[in-house]
């Protein structure tokens, strides 16, 4: 381990600082003096900048998923890692954990002789329709996920949730419309496609970038039935209107059919036509992780108004020192 103190700091992602070196974690930019990258996963916002380190490390799925987006010649040098394994990475030693976020997300623990640093990275606390919980990691420092960190942000009951959805859904057909779910690519509208096998026998239709991430999860285990909107059986599902439609957030949707749209996201709790269906973990969430981990100390990150919010609800709450990461 080492033996020199580690910095922490926020560069072109988190930066860990020692003695001889560096390492970041979810690059969104080259950081000097770091020759080493550790990813969470391969949401852009946390991947953008992993292709430009000399050494990397990320889970199989994550690379596969990464492959999408930036090629798989990009990626030949990188580390593959799985949950459970324990590695040395100059003088740190890290071990990787479950997220629970989305495919192939995982947090680190990376420990040196005087103590233990937890990052999160994007998390989610309950187990999902194609997901396991997050796993609770003691640690001393604890570098946490702030996405939904004010108390405005309580999900509600996610079996309630996958209910909500699937009538809303079977309404807008008998009204003579197609439901089109708006979701993220890479996430939710996995967890869509699974929701509408599992409990009704309504064909799903996929747009094109959320069936590229869907052969993804076949390849790696996860059962899902789906056809293509580029394909010309999902033409013929579409033109007989009996379908569900997932497409990804924003995408601009012409089917040549009455449609009815809902943004499915955590954040949608603050719209009307939507169903808050996150794979991230909401406030009472968060609180109750560091409840249990029992950290010294407590970074959160993002580190905007909500990372603001959830320090300050950490040290009233549980009274454990806590600021936003900067």
């Amino acid at each position: 381990m080492s033996r020199t103190p580690l910095k922490v700091r926020l560069g072109k992602g988190i930066e860990l600082i020692y003695d001889g070196g560096g390492v970041v974690l979810d690059p969104y930019g080259f950081s000097p003096g770091c020759e080493s990258a550790l990813l969470t996963h391969a949401h852009r916002d946390h991947s953008r900048g992993y292709v430009k380190y000399r050494r990397g490390f990320a889970t199989a799925e994550t690379l596969d998923l990464l492959t999408l987006y930036v090629g798989r010649s990009r990626l030949r040098g990188s580390g593959r890692v799985r949950i459970g394994d324990r590695f040395k990475l100059d003088e740190l030693e890290v071990s990787v954990h479950e997220a629970g976020h989305v495919l192939g997300s995982v947090m680190y623990r990376i420990s040196t002789a005087e103590y233990t640093l937890l990052y999160t990275g994007d998390m989610n606390c309950v187990e999902t329709l194609v997901s396991k919980p997050a796993e609770e990691v003691p640690c001393d420092i604890l570098i946490l996920d702030s996405t939904f960190g004010y108390p405005y942000f309580k999900f509600p009951d996610r079996n309630r949730l996958y209910g909500r959805i699937v009538e809303w859904a079977i309404d807008v057909i008998k009204d003579g419309r197609i439901p089109v779910l708006h979701a993220d690519s890479l996430g939710n509208s996995q967890e869509l496609i699974v929701l509408f096998n599992r409990f009704t026998n309504i064909p799903v239709v996929a747009h094109h970038r959320v069936a590229l991430v869907n052969e993804v999860y076949r390849r790696h285990g996860v059962k899902m039935d789906y056809i293509s909107h580029n394909t010309e059986e999902g033409r013929e599902l579409v033109r007989s209107g009996f379908c569900v439609y997932i497409a990804p957030k924003g995408a601009k949707v012409l089917l040549n059919r009455p449609t009815r749209k809902a943004l499915v996201s955590g954040w949608a709790l603050t719209f009307r036509n939507g169903f808050p269906l996150s794979d991230h973990a909401d406030y009472p969430s968060l609180i109750n992780y560091v409840a249990r981990v029992r950290p010294k100390m407590v970074y959160t990150y993002p580190s905007g108004y909500s990372g603001r919010v959830l320090a300050d609800r950490i040290r009233k709450v549980l009274d454990i020192p806590a600021q936003p990461l900067r």
